[in-house]
């Protein structure tokens, strides 16, 4: 019987994968090495795309991956000089819109009642006073760091579930400054009144498609201070120049989901947003 040839995978030879990439192997009884370290991989890693586990070869590669997309983007979008735009990272977890269950607003409301009721008949503590939000924390952000938040369609709002993250300093926070309600049944009104019909799905019950429903004053102060590395980098830029221009990358698991070119001009999206 004639000897059948040697697989191209198994020969050193390219073999072409899922999209037309050509994937290497080495030769029968060498691994491939990582494509940045240059480490032996294992047969699986060779497959996914010739790169081990370490996490600096894989932020080597999505740097790599983001200068090529920024340069494909600004093409499509007839963008000129993109390296002008700084790359900016920040996290991807899909917003699906649906009705909200009825369930999850009285979850909320009922969690919320128990917590106005605990604030109104215990002592504040001695420094209920400092915990109450200053004027930093419930400023507004900048329209361009707005914009990357948008951008990003609020991935770290879908940990409020329902409890909003709503803490007793949140709760004396609105009493002071709503005008002297002190009523657990007025504070419960107040904020479902706020709450959305449609929303995304298991997010934040006050997370709506266009954002939270709660104004700045009435939220927790987490949800006012807290700043994903992406952002934190965008804001330095933005003190320090007093503007910019940022090419955002939504990432998942090390994999560019979107992206969109930011600027004192708005949101451009690429791919362009449905």
């Amino acid at each position: 019987m004639p000897r059948c040839p040697k697989s191209a995978a198994f020969a050193g030879g390219p073999v072409i994968g899922a999209g037309g990439i050509a994937h290497r192997f080495a030769p029968m009884g060498r691994a491939a090495g990582c494509r940045i370290c240059g480490r032996p991989l294992s047969f699986h890693q060779q497959v996914a795309g010739q790169l081990c586990d370490d996490w600096r070869c894989k932020a080597a590669q999505l740097e790599a991956e983001m200068v090529t997309a920024r340069q494909q983007a600004a093409l499509a979008l007839g963008i000129a000089r993109s390296e002008a735009y700084a790359l900016v990272v920040v996290p991807d977890d899909p917003a699906r819109v649906h009705a909200v269950p009825a369930f999850r607003h009285r979850a909320h409301i009922n969690r919320l009642f128990d917590l106005c009721v605990s604030v109104t008949e215990e002592e504040p503590p001695p420094d209920a006073a400092d915990n109450v939000h200053d004027a930093a924390d419930i400023a507004s952000p900048s329209p361009l760091a707005s914009a990357i938040c948008a951008v990003c369609r609020g991935t770290c709002c879908h940990l409020g579930g329902e409890h909003a993250f709503l803490d007793p300093a949140a709760i004396r926070g609105f009493m002071a400054r709503s005008g002297g309600i002190v009523d657990p049944l007025e504070v419960v009104y107040a904020y479902a009144a706020r709450l959305p019909r449609w929303g995304v799905e298991e997010g934040c019950v006050y997370q709506a498609e266009t954002g939270c429903t709660l104004p700045r004053w009435m939220r927790a102060a987490i949800c006012n201070a807290y700043r994903c590395q992406g952002l934190r980098k965008a804001e330095a830029v933005i003190d320090e120049m007093g503007t910019g221009r940022f090419f955002v990358v939504v990432r998942k698991d090390n994999r560019i989901r979107r992206s969109a070119f930011v600027d004192g001009e708005g949101i451009r999206h690429y791919p362009a947003e449905p």
